[in-house]
């Protein structure tokens, strides 16, 4: 009964450390001021490029120049490019943003053949070049935890 009741203890000890560690490493994957990302949409209109190190400001949004600005705190990479797709769809069209694939059938009139999602764009990039950021530390709240327990 005492080996069961231990075993089951550490199971639940290394749940609650592994969910710790999952939203330990989701916030570090966050941006967050004043974190510096790389924006990159090479099919913007002639005179007003997006190609170049932008800074996540203090209210979390970043400017885009002409295009306006954007929240991008708290996201991923991954989010922060499907939302930038999606406020640039003001701007820009869907074949532009790589939001459609498009063909031309035989009598030379084009047709979309499928949409794509704003996650799985190829002609929006985001990067991370500087995490500037304090990290969350759920990892050492876990170590005290676990300290405090023996």
């Amino acid at each position: 009964m005492r080996f069961r009741w231990r075993v089951r203890s550490w199971l639940i000890l290394v749940a609650l450390v592994a969910g710790f560690i999952a939203l330990d490493m989701r916030r570090h994957r966050e941006l967050h001021p004043p974190d510096i990302i790389d924006v990159e949409v090479p099919s913007a209109l002639p005179g007003h490029p997006i190609t170049r190190e932008r800074l996540v400001r203090p209210d979390g949004h970043i400017t885009l120049g002409y295009y306006g600005d954007v929240y991008v705190a708290g996201l991923t990479t991954r989010e922060a490019k499907a939302k930038i797709a999606t406020h640039l769809r003001r701007y820009l069209s869907d074949e532009a943003l790589g939001l459609v694939v498009s063909a031309v059938d035989a009598d030379g009139k084009r047709s979309v053949v499928r949409k794509i999602n704003p996650y799985d764009t190829n002609r929006v990039s985001v990067w991370v070049l500087t995490k500037n950021s304090p990290r969350g530390g759920g990892i050492e709240r876990v170590i005290q935890a676990i300290r405090r327990l023996y």
